[in-house]
């Protein structure tokens, strides 16, 4: 019965084990997906320079795992409307001698040569920067520098300037990354930092801040694959000087910009609450069947532990004697059997001479018989009495000297 409790506790402690090993899986995939395991980002960091022309100089760092993948590429969307164009692209790699450029081209190529890279206009509509990593057939860890200028990146309305530019576009990014942090930093500082706005779309874990009258900075903890990673910065300063008619706004642009990340802040907020909310929905489920399952085995070894204490209470009572009860009326052979039945078989000669000459002895001491010698080795045996009051093994024994004498 106590192996029996001992099993059902090991399996109460293997359904807990079970169910939290479970509950932390499904929280680490909410978290993060991994999506390519070739490739995961330690750290991208985004240093962003805005310029007086409306130009955006990005430096980009990324601290990068590679697993048999010899070739890294960046893609933009071309868009007059939101830039003119992508400009003075370099990639070098940092190493323990310090910044190494890599080797321009001026082609395509699936496979970037080793140490070379390039930076092209392509007739997809896209502009894309790819370099060489040399690690086709080996894996390691390697640290990059791409820079590029984003010429026009800046939108001119009538009481507001405004940069809008996307770091990551979604779905398209296949790159986990651990750490992803940023700062952009302004020409000139704001006369007010309260009409310096700023905003971050992407993950609704990341940060954004204004950290001075010219700098904001961003961070997303665990980036997942497939995310978008974009900042809006409106300052009413007027500090950039915009040429482009592209980007130039002849109206108050204010009102719908803060229209529209009241909007999209708003949804954001849904969207957390509802994750929250599944998530709590989730472990609450999960809680319930746990308790359900715990419930159902200490059911079981409640009614294991009745279950012995009633076979407990259903044995006999057995009352047990020291000495041979009825000690005035037992006879001689039911002395015997009590003496005997646990050291050799009742039936044996020894026993059986033993018990008739006891009982032939007990009947002379009830005056039932007589015995008398001659002085030899002869026994006279004579019935003087009846046969009333004797036990049935006393009567057997009785009526076989009645019938031999």
């Amino acid at each position: 019965m106590k192996s029996k409790i001992r099993d059902f506790a090991i399996k109460i402690l293997i359904v807990s084990i079970v169910s939290l090993i479970f509950l932390t899986i499904v929280t680490l995939a909410i978290k993060s997906e991994n999506a390519d395991a070739a490739l995961y980002l330690e750290n991208l960091n985004y240093d962003v320079t805005a310029l007086e022309n409306g130009d955006l100089k990005i430096v980009e760092t990324w601290d990068i795992k590679i697993n048999h993948t010899n070739t890294l590429f960046k893609d933009f969307k071309l868009s007059s409307f939101k830039y003119s164009g992508i400009t003075d692209v370099e990639v070098g790699e940092i190493t323990k001698r310090g910044y190494v450029p890599l080797t321009q081209i001026y082609e395509e190529m699936y496979h970037v040569t080793d140490n070379c890279y390039y930076g092209l206009e392509l007739s997809n509509g896209k502009f894309e920067i790819a370099w060489g990593t040399g690690m086709e057939e080996k894996s390691g860890k390697k640290t990059y520098q791409i820079s590029y200028i984003v010429e026009d990146a800046v939108t001119d309305y009538y009481d507001c300037q405004e940069i809008y530019w996307q770091f990551l576009a979604e779905n398209e990014n296949t790159i986990p990354a651990k750490k992803v942090t940023g700062t952009l930093t302004l020409p000139q500082n704001v006369q007010n930092i309260d009409k310096l706005r700023v905003w971050g779309h992407g993950q609704l874990d990341g940060v954004i801040n204004k950290v001075s009258e010219n700098q904001v900075e961003f961070n997303i903890d665990n980036l997942r694959p497939y995310s978008m990673l974009e900042i809006r910065v409106v300052s009413e300063d007027k500090m950039f000087y915009v040429y482009n008619q592209n980007k130039i706004r002849n109206y108050n642009g204010l009102p719908s910009i803060l229209n529209e990340e009241t909007k999209w802040a708003e949804e954001a907020n849904e969207m957390s609450e509802l994750g929250k909310k599944i998530i709590t929905y989730f472990i609450i489920v999960l809680a319930i069947i746990y308790a359900i399952i715990v419930s159902v085995y200490i059911i079981k070894i409640v009614k294991l532990k009745r279950l012995k204490e009633d076979k407990i209470k259903k044995k006999p009572h057995i009352e047990y004697f020291r000495d041979i009860p009825r000690e005035k009326t037992v006879t001689p052979a039911e002395a015997a059997y009590i003496y005997k039945f646990n050291k050799s078989r009742l039936d044996t000669k020894d026993v059986q001479e033993d018990a008739v000459s006891a009982t032939i002895l007990d009947l002379c001491l009830k005056k039932k018989i007589t015995l008398r010698t001659d002085g030899k080795s002869d026994v006279y045996i004579k019935v003087v009495g009846d046969a009333q009051g004797l036990n049935k093994d006393e009567e057997e024994i009785y009526n076989l000297l009645k019938k031999t004498r």
